[in-house]
């Protein structure tokens, strides 16, 4: 998911509830606040192609302009 934290699939809350809700057509407003980043990563076995581990993250956009953020990402 890539978006605004406090959003609903990075629209504006009210207007996507408003819509869900009432089943009316409404316009999608983009949703305001810093933008993030999140998801898993998965290690695989490629022998089985089992998964062995997963990390969740989740960084904001001022993390993510971090070079100190991606070196923890980076193979040990």
């Amino acid at each position: 998911m890539c978006g605004p934290a406090g959003s609903v699939i990075g629209m504006d809350p009210k207007t996507v509830l408003r819509r869900f809700l009432l089943q009316v057509p409404v316009r999608f407003d983009v949703a305001s606040g810093e933008p993030e980043a999140a998801g898993v990563f998965f290690d695989l076995d490629p022998g089985t192609g089992r998964c062995i581990a997963a990390q969740a993250f989740r960084i904001s956009e001022s993390q993510m302009r971090s070079k100190k953020t991606w070196n923890t990402f980076s193979d040990p």
